[in-house]
């Protein structure tokens, strides 16, 4: 963690003072969905969507972490103007999260979902957000169900339950039923292509997305089709999206549709014109023949021996997704400090010495044993004799005191608990002409 020093400096100029914490992490250069931690924590983490489980290791001290998960948008089509419907777009994931106690040295799993594959008229569902500590399930934040030529998929759903899968009027009036109570999303037409009979006599529909307990539903074949796969069952390993429906039995034919996005449950793959549903603790139903999928469901949950408090839930918005992967942001505690540096006149005349006090805080929470203290050269200024130094507050001094040390590599302040500072001495000649 790097805090640069306000300049409080009075007279002749000096340089601005750089403490480096070991602790702390600095916050990653890719694009992020969340961008901020809650008030009082200071250092985090961001985890995006790979398509591969990542971890994290708990950091000395940290006994606190909050958790903000949201899972994978739906896919977005290639060729929307072609097919109609060009304002249409795949659902956004759900946002989950919370605080959790956890241990330091613990192992945490992410497993940050991604959008279903673009097809010219349909999507996959997207593939659920999931963390686990030490194994144990903590989070699942569901994701959308894909875009469709006929509507916007549905989004992530904050509560466990996906959404049904929807086609206003049409005949297939109640499309693929979600996923309850862990359970994948149903296929969009129910029966199957080609069986004569039911709500949905006709069309391929898209496969249901992955949940908890059992994976999506597939939409079957009939004659020469092969209908989409459901997303895969919910794995701290990973589940993979659904297949795309095929031309053929064989499964090598060409491709009439798009793939469902990994995660940890699968969204559901999608076909000629329908779209799959996305993953989630519960799947999305798969879209019917001229209709739209839903969103998968979500889960907050004590993971283990790590309790969880202040929990949130936020449904992603049917139609809000831009095809983005999914994300996990952990934030937690850490070392707030702060320096100074004044030497307390107004103005010091070439020729003369002056002596600053530089001060280092930290405001806690936890300790920053190691944290570095420097003081670069300035042009001007000429200091020579070691700095002084009182510590208070549990802190220890840094040995030995040197000026080229603290110019360059830094002074390592051994010890240094929540409520502890330090403040250093240094005295300097005045060379710089013109005061």
């Amino acid at each position: 963690m790097r805090i640069l020093a306000k300049n409080i400096f009075a007279g002749t100029r000096g340089p601005a003072i750089v403490v480096l914490s070991t602790l702390g992490v600095l916050t990653p250069a890719w694009a992020q969905v969340v961008t901020t931690c809650p008030s009082g924590f200071v250092s985090s983490r961001l985890f995006t969507g790979t398509g591969a489980v990542q971890t994290f290791v708990v950091p000395a001290q940290v006994t606190s972490i909050r958790v903000i998960a949201v899972g994978a948008d739906g896919g977005e089509r290639n060729n929307g103007k072609a097919c109609g419907g060009s304002g249409y777009s795949g659902g956004a994931g759900a946002r989950i999260e919370g605080t959790y106690a956890v241990t330091p040295g613990q192992t945490i799993s992410l497993l940050p979902g991604s959008p279903g594959a673009s097809g010219n008229c349909e999507s996959g569902g997207g593939g659920a957000t999931g963390v686990y500590i030490a194994g144990n399930l903590a989070i699942i934040a569901g994701a959308g169900g894909g875009d469709d030529n006929t509507g916007k998929g549905g989004g992530g759903q904050a509560g466990l339950n996906g959404s049904n899968g929807y086609h206003p009027g049409g005949h297939c009036g109640s499309g693929g039923l979600a996923g309850t109570g862990g359970n994948g999303g149903a296929q969009g037409e129910t029966p199957p292509k080609g069986s004569g009979s039911g709500p949905c006599p006709s069309g391929d529909g898209g496969a249901g997305g992955g949940g908890f307990l059992t994976a999506g539903t597939d939409e079957g074949s009939n004659g020469s089709h092969l209908g989409p796969t459901g997303g895969g069952r919910c794995n701290i390993l990973g589940a993979v999206g659904g297949n795309a429906g095929k031309d053929n039995t064989s499964n090598a034919g060409s491709p009439e549709g798009a793939a469902g996005g990994w995660g940890v449950c699968g969204g559901g793959g999608s076909d000629d014109r329908e779209s799959g549903g996305g993953g989630g603790y519960s799947g999305g139903g798969g879209g019917p023949e001229s209709g739209y999928p839903g969103g998968g469901g979500s889960i907050v949950q004590n993971a283990g021996a790590a309790v969880v408090s202040n929990t949130a839930t936020t449904a992603g918005a049917d139609g809000g997704g831009t095809g983005q992967v999914g994300s996990v942001r952990l934030c937690w505690p850490g070392s707030d400090l702060s320096v100074t540096k004044t030497d307390f006149v107004a103005s010091k005349p070439s020729g003369s010495t002056t002596t600053y006090q530089i001060q280092v805080k930290n405001a806690g929470p936890l300790s920053a044993n190691g944290a570095v203290v420097t003081d670069p050269v300035v042009p001007g200024l000429s200091c020579t004799t070691a700095p002084t130094c009182s510590a208070a507050g549990g802190a220890v001094c840094p040995t030995p005191l040197s000026v080229a040390t603290l110019q360059t590599s830094g002074l390592v302040i051994p010890t240094f608990p929540s409520g502890g500072s330090i403040t250093l001495g240094l005295t300097c000649t005045v060379t710089a002409t013109g005061f």
